[in-house]
């Protein structure tokens, strides 16, 4: 295996808007469609486009969402053994509008996805002490994804996280990550200092990210910037990785880029690369991706990493 991601799974429900409405405000859309979604799902999805040999551990309704969204993970070759059907809930759903600009807001409701536990988790030890890397986010209980990470570590295998979205986490959670992958509003959570206003420069970066790095003694920081690109923190070096060049006019739907981008980091560091080539790497997917409308639908434009 050569990623596993431990992550959410969703229905999505796309509304296309020449804008999105003020409060009170009722607007027509231009267009309406339905995609599969969640950030662990869309990441599994990508990766595996991406030439990577990928496993999902996750949760799903008994429902016809649940059945087409296994049917969905089964067609791009994922393995689904340790995607858990719940009885009693929905499974998740995410409302996204997405305005002219390609610009989105998003509703979700979590559904069967918080009934992913560190038992169901636990239940995957096999398959995690086989993958070259564990890929997690936070749509799902915190339990869920402290057990994938220890697990991981008692495996010996190196673990990538996304701390979105953002939550309070407990001081061991830190020492698990080999790996951050974290925006800029995000960082400030994490280290409680404002710097998502400000122009960051390598200088400044360095500085703020200090602290992550003190904290949880990992291998490395990736801090994405949105239309400026990233920077890879890999011990006491910082490197701006530019942004895919692209007309804005060509941007379609930002929906899902962040998940491309994650998706293609892990696949790089599965196949030994190094995380400067694998940010730039996935500066490069991303790029593609939001030139398409949709989630896991956009990934179908990328072309396997060799």
């Amino acid at each position: 295996m050569d990623v596993l991601v431990v992550g959410s799974s969703n229905y999505d429900m796309f509304t296309y808007v020449s804008r999105f409405p003020e409060p009170g405000e009722t607007i027509t859309g231009e267009k309406f469609l339905t995609g599969f979604g969640g950030k662990g799902a869309n990441q599994a999805v990508c990766a595996s486009v991406l030439g990577a040999k990928v496993g999902i551990v996750s949760s799903v309704g008994n429902d016809d969402f649940g059945d087409k969204i296994l049917k969905n993970f089964k067609s791009y070759g994922i393995d689904t053994g340790f995607v858990k059907v719940a009885r009693e809930v929905s499974t998740g759903l995410a409302n996204i509008t997405v305005d002219s600009k390609g610009e989105n807001h998003i509703v979700i409701v979590p559904g069967a996805n918080a009934t992913l536990n560190g038992e169901s988790v636990n239940e995957a030890a096999k398959l995690i002490s086989r993958s070259k890397i564990v890929l997690c986010q936070n749509e799902i209980s915190l339990e869920a994804t402290l057990s994938a990470l220890k697990c991981a570590r008692s495996k010996g295998v190196r673990t990538m996280f996304n701390p979105s979205p953002m939550q309070e986490f407990p001081e061991e959670l830190f020492g698990l990550v080999d790996f951050w992958c974290l925006n800029q509003t995000e960082l400030d959570l994490l280290i409680g200092k404002k710097t998502s206003s400000k122009e960051l420069d390598e200088v400044a970066i360095k500085d703020v990210c200090i602290p992550l790095q003190a904290k949880s003694g990992c291998d490395g920081i990736i801090l994405t910037l949105g239309s400026k690109g990233a920077a890879v923190i890999d011990g006491n070096e910082v490197t701006m990785v530019p942004p895919a060049n692209i007309n804005k006019e060509s941007i379609r739907d930002t929906t899902g880029a962040g998940d491309c981008f994650l998706a293609t980091v892990a696949v790089c560091l599965s196949q030994g690369k190094g995380i400067i080539e694998a940010a730039t790497t996935a500066c490069a997917t991303a790029g593609i991706s939001v030139q398409y409308e949709g989630c896991q639908a956009s990934y179908k434009h990328l072309e396997p990493i060799m």
